[in-house]
């Protein structure tokens, strides 16, 4: 009875990892570092440079939009693909303004 149970349990975590995946990054993670080493007033290069060394995909910066996109796969098990989806804004200088971190998932 108890090897049953303990089946049970094992296929029942098995299916839920497959289903859910496994979180690598988290949002709160990320959002802490951008906060910690690029404050309002960073230039565009020193965010394109935090995202190199952390080998985060990105955009380039597009100054008439003043955006930088980048996005980080946020888990690669499962049956749904989670993403952070990343947004830096910046003046008319190419000096950082604000951030944004969303969650998206894809379906497959």
């Amino acid at each position: 009875m108890k090897k049953a149970v303990l089946l049970i349990l094992v296929g029942f975590a098995i299916l839920v990892t497959a289903w859910i995946g496994i979180p690598i990054v988290r949002k709160s993670s990320i959002e802490t570092e951008i906060t910690q080493n690029l404050p309002v007033g960073s230039d565009n290069s020193a965010v394109i440079a935090f995202l190199n060394a952390r080998h985060i995909a990105h955009s380039e910066y597009y100054p008439d939009k003043g955006k930088i996109y980048a996005g980080v796969s946020r888990s690669r098990l499962g049956l749904l693909r989670a993403r952070l989806h990343i947004e830096f804004d910046f003046d008319a200088k190419g000096r950082l303004t604000s951030h944004r971190v969303a969650e998206l998932i894809d379906f497959l």
